[in-house]
């Protein structure tokens, strides 16, 4: 029997959760049924998350009209520090959790 997962909600579309083995993103974007993404460790979750939303925002901007584009390369520093403290946020609801 599977057991229900404790979800934590991120905003309207995501929320993260975990079982014994995976961090878990669930994708509400299409469907009250969520769309389900497995990461061995909180690292590979953050980055993805990150990237799910960088090419959400993306898709909304219009690059055509925009100074701002991947033509004038992107910041991996900042990047990295996103994905930290995403990371950073994501532990703490887990340690909460087990509290």
């Amino acid at each position: 029997m599977r057991s229900k997962l404790i979800e934590h909600k991120l905003n309207d579309r995501w929320a993260v959760s975990s079982d014994n083995w995976n961090w878990i993103l669930l994708d509400y974007q299409n469907s009250k049924k969520p769309q389900m993404s497995f990461y061995a460790n909180l690292k590979q979750l953050s980055s993805a998350l990150l990237d799910l939303k960088a090419k959400d925002t993306l898709t909304r901007q219009s690059i055509a009209n925009s100074k701002n584009s991947l033509a004038t390369g992107l910041n991996l520093p900042l990047m990295d520090k996103i994905t930290q403290d995403l990371e950073l946020f994501i532990k703490g609801l887990s340690d909460h959790e087990k509290k």
